[in-house]
């Protein structure tokens, strides 16, 4: 043996202050901290939840009575109350403050009308907007044309002009076109959807 080894604990190194964690006890703590910051959020979200309905529809349907419309390939920019009818090139004006937002509708069909190969869409409203929508057909068909037309606009587009017959007690209204039934489906699509 030689006498110049040391003999005592290494002093490089502090010695060890306790036991060392082990992994099950790390892995506790790390589920703890997680667990409490996972309760956090969750508290604060419910604190900051909106405590109405749930929002309406992205896209509630307009109807509107139709107070102009002119030929064009286009309408001005800048006119919330201008729609085009590309089908027809027309540039139609509505009078969207005299005019009925429904959120959703009950129902729409394409229903065969009175002249082979023409269709119309059969809608029924609901219950809570039968009454101002059967005002609104009222005050609107005894105008002369065009402003005795009412106008749909969904999400931004003008999806159907024309005379609205309805809405009947059960508040089902049919809108004429005359449409093919490509047209009539489509506009169902837009009224259901």
């Amino acid at each position: 043996m030689s006498g110049d080894a040391p003999t005592g604990p290494r002093q490089d190194r502090p010695p060890p202050a306790g036991p060392r964690p082990s992994g099950p006890t790390l892995t506790a703590a790390a589920l703890c901290v997680l667990g409490g910051a996972l309760s956090f959020l969750a508290v604060t979200l419910a604190r900051n939840a909106p405590l109405t309905d749930p929002p309406p529809a992205a896209h509630p349907l307009r109807i509107a009575q139709v107070t102009s419309q002119l030929f064009a390939p286009s309408c001005p920019a800048g006119r919330p109350d201008a729609f085009y009818d590309p089908a027809a090139s027309l540039c139609r004006t509505l009078d969207l403050d005299g005019g009925l937002t429904v959120e959703e509708v009950a129902d729409a069909e394409a229903v065969p009308g009175p002249v082979a190969d023409l269709w119309a869409v059969r809608v029924t409203f609901r219950p809570e907007d039968v009454a101002e929508l059967r005002g609104l057909t009222e005050r609107v068909r005894s105008e002369p044309y065009p402003r005795g037309q009412l106008a749909f606009v969904h999400g931004g587009r003008l999806v159907s002009t024309g005379v609205l017959a309805g809405p009947d007690r059960q508040g089902t209204a049919s809108l004429g076109g005359p449409y093919t039934r490509a047209e009539a489906e489509v506009i169902v699509g837009e009224l259901a959807g």
